[in-house]
């Protein structure tokens, strides 16, 4: 096959010695670190493919949505041949934009966006809800998944606007706070390897890339070896939110928080191993964490409404 600028991209860190890239069909590549390395047809669809997508922890599990507002699903990517499910017909067109979006915590459930609207399933594709709810009617240019959230926490490019929403919203929130207004926003990334150093990141014609921390706080390093998670929640909240500590040893901790301009607004004294009740008294909009305590470190950011 010959790759151009339609060419999509999918890599997956169960598989790390397979690529896949589409075009009209998909193609497979299982030895990424030869010098000489192939690539297999694996797909004969023979339609433009937007987009495709594994799902974290299941790397047989592959779907593929094309620009005729069909969606293909393959349960068994890794095989030396494959097979697809029919196109299975979705409620919008595609032919503009069409993203997919898979969640690690439960491999029945995936998210298609359809140029302005965003579907939901919870058995693999068969059926599809719309979730789009409050977005403003303008296509979506990519949606995208947090690996580590456990509550389905989806981020998705709105024209030049990030938006969020979580299985327990029903809304979309405006993820977009302190990023440019004038440029064209390209893509959206996730970097996300389970320690604060988790970062959303957004490219922009002629403004390059623009990152922000996670809507969770990621977790505390300990010495840079060890890992403990905490709670914060709701991140999303009206100033008064929960640091949970209770799974760390330590006697103290200080929060501090900081605005999108960098200027600290507030700090607090935390005891570890209990429930710490935060009240901010701050205009709406986004907040970074900073915590810290004996060797410990954490950061994340919550969002004010």
């Amino acid at each position: 096959f010959t790759p151009d600028g339609n060419a999509r991209m999918e890599f997956t860190p169960d598989a790390p010695q397979v690529a896949f890239v589409s075009e009209d069909n998909v193609w497979r590549c299982d030895t990424l670190a030869a010098n000489n390395f192939t690539w297999n047809q694996i797909s004969y669809i023979g339609a433009q493919l937007m987009d495709i997508k594994t799902v974290t922890g299941h790397p047989n599990i592959l779907y593929a949505v094309d620009n005729n507002k069909k969606l293909y699903r393959c349960d068994n990517a890794l095989a030396a041949t494959p097979t697809w499910t029919n196109g299975i017909i979705l409620a919008n067109n595609t032919n503009v934009y069409a993203s997919i979006a898979t969640v690690s915590t439960d491999s029945n459930i995936v998210y298609v966006s359809c140029n302005s609207k965003i579907f939901r399933s919870v058995n693999r594709g068969q059926n599809f809800t719309s979730v789009t709810a409050n977005l403003p009617n303008i296509n979506i240019k990519k949606i995208i998944a947090d690996p580590y959230a456990a509550d389905e926490s989806i981020y998705a490019l709105v024209g030049n606007a990030v938006y969020y929403k979580n299985k327990t919203m029903s809304n979309w929130l405006n993820f977009s706070y302190g990023m440019p207004t004038i440029a064209e926003a390209q893509d959206l990334l996730i970097f996300n390897n389970g320690t604060p150093n988790a970062v959303l990141r957004v490219s922009f014609y002629g403004r390059g890339i623009w990152e922000t921390d996670l809507t969770s706080l990621t977790g505390l390093n300990h010495n840079n070896v060890l890992t403990k998670m905490i709670d914060v929640y709701p991140t999303i909240n009206n100033g008064t939110f929960t640091i949970d500590t209770r799974s760390l040893t330590l006697q103290h901790m200080k929060l501090k928080v900081i605005d999108v301009l960098g200027k600290s607004v507030y700090h607090q004294d935390l005891q570890a191993g209990q429930l710490n009740t935060v009240n901010l008294n701050v205009a709406k909009g986004k907040y970074f964490l900073k915590l810290e305590g004996e060797g410990y470190n954490g950061a994340g950011s919550i969002i004010i409404q």
